[in-house]
C-alpha cells in the first residue's frame, strides 16, 4: 500500500487528477488531497465526496501570484504538511511540490504541458528538484529530458476521453437550448503563475466577435473577469462541474483560456483562442496544426479571427467534419488516465516511475 499526496490549486488540475485519484482509492492506497483555497475548486471536490485539506486560508486570495514571498510562504507551509503526514509519492503540476520533496527526500511527479521556452523560470524552479516530470510527447523539455516520462496525450484526455466522459444533453438544457445553435465565449484573468502581462480578448474585439456571431448563433459568456455593462445580459451562470456539458453542444468556443482551447478540441468543438501564447506553446499548435480543431490569434491580430468565425458558424457541415478531425485526433492519441494508471501500477511494483510503452499502438 502506497500513500500519495495530491496538491491541487486550480480547478484544472483536479479534473486533470480525479479519476487517478478515484482509482488509488478503490486500490485501497492512502490518499490526501491538499489544496490551495479556491471556492470552484473547493466545489468540484465536493461534489465528488472527496476529503481534503486546505493548505492556503487567506480568502482574499485564491490563485497563487507567483511571487517570491508567497512562494517561501507555500513552500514553508507544504514542508511543514509533509513533514507530519510522511507520504510516498506528491503528484502536483506545482514547483511547491518538487521544492518541499528534494528537501525532504519525498518522490515529487510534476505533470505540466508546457515547453521549457514558454515558462522558463516555472522550469528553473521546478525541474532541477522534481523526481520525474510528465508531459506530452509533443512538449520541449530541453535539457530536463533524461527527467521526463513523455506521453502521446493532452491532459484534457485525462477526464474528456470518451471514456471518460459522456456529454448530457439534460445537464445542458439546464443552462441553454441546445435545440439552437450557441457559442461560448470565455474571458479569463491570465493569472497563472508567470502569465502576468499577458494579453487576451480585450473588451473593443468581444463586442466585435459577438456582432459577427449574433447573426448565426446565440452568445453565453463564462468570465473570470468583471464584464462590462454592454457583455453582461450574455452572462452564464453553472455549476463548475457542469460547463463540460454545456461545452460539449456548443457550435463554436472563442476565449483566451489555453485549457478550455484544448477542452473544446477534444470535444470536437471548433475552437478560436485569443492571447500571446500562439504558436508558442506546443501542444495547441499540434492540435490546431495537426488536427485543425481550433485556431489561434495573437490579441494585435485577433480581427482576423471574424472570417473564420463566420465561416465555422455558416458551413452546415462544421459538426460532421470536426468529428472526423476529433476521431483522426482520439485514434492517434492514448487515453490519458490509462497511461497514468500504468504509470502508477510500475511505481507500485517497480518502486520507480518509467514507462515503456505497452500500449504499443502509440509508442513506434
Amino acid at each position: 500500500m502506497k500513500k500519495y499526496l495530491f496538491y491541487l490549486e486550480r480547478p484544472a488540475h483536479y479534473h486533470l487528477f480525479k479519476h487517478l485519484i478515484k482509482y488509488l482509492i478503490r486500490q485501497k492506497d492512502v490518499v490526501e488531497v491538499l489544496i490551495f483555497r479556491n471556492p470552484i475548486l473547493k466545489e468540484l471536490i465536493d461534489a465528488d465526496g472527496i476529503a481534503y485539506s486546505v493548505l492556503w486560508s487567506n480568502p482574499s486570495v485564491i490563485a497563487p501570484s507567483g511571487s517570491l514571498a508567497e512562494t517561501l510562504l507555500l513552500d514553508a507551509t507544504l514542508l511543514t504538511y509533509v513533514l507530519a503526514r510522511r507520504p510516498h509519492v506528491m503528484v502536483s503540476t506545482s514547483f511547491c511540490v518538487a521544492h518541499v520533496g528534494k528537501i525532504t527526500g519525498v518522490r515529487s511527479v510534476l505533470f505540466t504541458e508546457d515547453d521549457i521556452k514558454v515558462l522558463p523560470l516555472f522550469s528553473k524552479w521546478s525541474y532541477p528538484f522534481c523526481s520525474r516530470i510528465i508531459s506530452p510527447d509533443c512538449c520541449d523539455n530541453g535539457k530536463w529530458r533524461s527527467k521526463t516520462v513523455s506521453h502521446p496525450s493532452y491532459h484534457e484526455l485525462a477526464y474528456l476521453h470518451p471514456d471518460q466522459f459522456k456529454p448530457k444533453e439534460s445537464v445542458a438544457s439546464k443552462y441553454v437550448n441546445v435545440s439552437e445553435p450557441y457559442v461560448i465565449l470565455r474571458f479569463s484573468k491570465l493569472n497563472k503563475r508567470f502569465e502576468k502581462g499577458v494579453n487576451g480578448i480585450t473588451v473593443a474585439i468581444a463586442k466585435r466577435i459577438i456582432q459577427t456571431i449574433e447573426p448565426l448563433a446565440r452568445i453565453y459568456i463564462s468570465s473570470d473577469v468583471d464584464l462590462d455593462p454592454e457583455l453582461v445580459p450574455y452572462n452564464l451562470k453553472l455549476k463548475p462541474g457542469e460547463m463540460h456539458h454545456v461545452m460539449a453542444f456548443a457550435r463554436l468556443f472563442v476565449g483566451d483560456s489555453h485549457t478550455m482551447a484544448a477542452e473544446s478540441a477534444v470535444l470536437g468543438v471548433p475552437f478560436v483562442r485569443i492571447n500571446e501564447f500562439v504558436d508558442r506553446l506546443s501542444y495547441l499548435r499540434e492540435l490546431e496544426a495537426r488536427y485543425g480543431l481550433g485556431i489561434g490569434f495573437l490579441p494585435k491580430n485577433a480581427i482576423n479571427a471574424l472570417p473564420y468565425i463566420h465561416r465555422v458558424l455558416s458551413d452546415i457541415n462544421t459538426r460532421a467534419e470536426w468529428a472526423v478531425k476529433r476521431e483522426r485526433m482520439l485514434s492517434e492519441k492514448m487515453n490519458l488516465l490509462h497511461f497514468m494508471i500504468e504509470l502508477v501500477e510500475t511505481y507500485r511494483t517497480k518502486g520507480r516511475f518509467s514507462f515503456k510503452g505497452t500500449f504499443n499502438k502509440f509508442f513506434r
